[in-house]
């Protein structure tokens, strides 16, 4: 959602993008997540700058930002 109003600011068109994600468990107990990877596949080129504009939405996201801490988050962006 953040990246969705990020992209609607820059004039960026995100139609199309694709995620991926992949979950690692903790191997602590209780089980919980201990790992979330995200890939987000972009149907067009990016400039850098722009690409920099969208990991900061994702820096921002509430979901992103409500995980506990131990939770590792980790973002890949790919603009062909």
């Amino acid at each position: 959602m953040v990246m969705g109003m990020t992209g609607q600011k820059q004039g960026l068109d995100l139609r199309g993008t694709k995620v991926e994600v992949a979950t690692t468990m903790a191997e602590t107990s209780p089980r919980r997540l201990g790992e979330l990877a995200l890939t987000f596949i972009f149907p067009r080129k990016f400039s850098e700058a722009q690409l920099a504009e969208l990991r900061k939405a994702v820096d921002l996201c509430p979901v992103r930002n409500s995980l506990r801490p131990e939770v590792a988050v980790k973002v890949v962006l790919v603009s062909p």
